[in-house]
């Protein structure tokens, strides 16, 4: 359906979750039935099965002409919308990273330093998130190394999982096909860097004072 898995699954959680609370009803969803939500006594595999049903019946009413779960303008926009039509604040229980008004993400699942640091794009792999433990100016270091890599990784249409071969072969793959091994590495180093930068002023409250920073600020 082109969802990205762990994205809809924290959206579907969402769903569950209110659909449990009486927040939503099954109609309204285009679904029948409520999710087997208790822990005590839940049964591995029939209650897992019957959520597993439930999730698939809410996927199908999330695409088509006719979806009753409207994900044109993304997961943030709808549950905004239906908290206002319930006149609850439904989108308080959905757990998401933001990104400007409409964009979101899951949050990372890792126990790990590089997670838990501040880094310019929440719910990316644009850090470390290695067991190590670092002290704080180099753990910094190793993000923005990291950073830099998945970012070719993205801008190349690269899946991440590839990683293990495609950070060492890419730039050199490159070179051999168009000669720009070092416009590659530069070009990523100048985007990251970029990237950093406005999201540091967002953060001070500052992008409008310098014009969301085109780089000539603070990226000198």
């Amino acid at each position: 359906m082109g969802f990205d898995a762990i994205s809809i699954g924290g959206f579907l959680a969402w769903l569950m979750e209110e659909l449990d609370s009486g927040n939503i009803s099954p109609d309204e969803l285009g679904v029948k039935g409520l999710p087997a939500w208790d822990s005590e006594g839940f049964d591995t595999v029939s209650d897992s099965m019957h959520n597993a049903e439930l999730a698939c019946a809410l996927l199908d009413n999330c695409v088509g002409r006719e979806a009753k779960i409207d994900l044109s303008e993304g997961a943030r926009k709808y549950a905004r919308r239906l908290s206002r039509k319930k006149a609850k604040p439904l989108i308080n229980s959905f757990v998401y990273n933001a990104f400007g008004r409409k964009g979101w993400m899951v949050p990372n699942q890792y126990w790990t330093p590089g997670v838990l640091s501040p880094i310019p794009g929440d719910g990316r792999y644009y850090m470390y998130y290695g067991n190590q433990y670092f002290p704080p100016r180099y753990l910094g270091k190793v993000n923005a190394e990291r950073m830099k890599t998945e970012l070719m990784l993205d801008n190349l249409g690269v899946c991440r999982f590839h990683r293990a071969w495609a950070e060492e072969m890419l730039p050199q793959i490159i070179n051999e096909l168009y000669g720009l091994k070092s416009e590659l590495e530069l070009s990523t180093h100048i985007t990251a860097r970029r990237i950093n930068c406005r999201q540091c002023l967002c953060i001070l409250g500052k992008r409008k004072e310098h014009g969301l920073c085109d780089a000539k600020v603070c990226c000198r």
